[in-house]
């Protein structure tokens, strides 16, 4: 779950260095409080949410409610579960595994799945140029235009 988030953490243009996973032992509770001081410190060097990012806080909240629906969404979700399960099967939890299984069947869904979200939420209020779309998306027209046209026939 932690590579899927960093992954869409980095989509949405947030420094995925907000999300940490570290492993503890109910043994360790020292290091428990030491990883929660570093975190804290690096937050902390960070700044609020959105400022480290050079994000408006309209443009933060957007940002946010397009990745929690892109989270909801079914077939991003079963993915996810698929890839989970074939994990299981493999026996293979390696953070190498995880991560390029992620990055192999996760990604382009999550990417395609985050700007149809976006863009269908940009277009409530008009028309909007393809530059505009891009550079508010920080994506690329290729990655847009397919897109965009299945939101035209549909």
């Amino acid at each position: 779950m932690a590579e899927t988030i960093w992954n869409l953490l980095n989509l949405i243009g947030i420094k995925p260095e907000r999300l940490k996973l570290e492993w503890v032992s109910s043994a360790e509770p020292n290091k428990l409080v030491e990883d929660m001081k570093s975190y804290m410190t690096q937050i902390r060097e960070l700044g609020p949410l959105g400022v480290a990012e050079g994000l408006a806080p309209e443009d933060l909240k957007f940002y946010l409610d397009s990745a929690s629906g892109v989270c909801q969404n079914l077939q991003v979700r079963t993915i996810y579960g698929n890839i989970a399960k074939e994990l299981k099967k493999m026996q293979d939890f390696s953070l190498e595994s995880i991560k390029r299984k992620v990055e192999d069947k996760l990604l382009p869904v999550l990417k395609n799945k985050l700007y149809e979200l976006e863009i269908k939420d940009l277009l409530k209020d008009g028309p909007k140029s393809i530059d505009f779309l891009t550079q508010k998306l920080r994506a690329t027209p290729d990655e847009l235009n397919p897109i965009l046209a299945k939101l035209i026939k549909g």
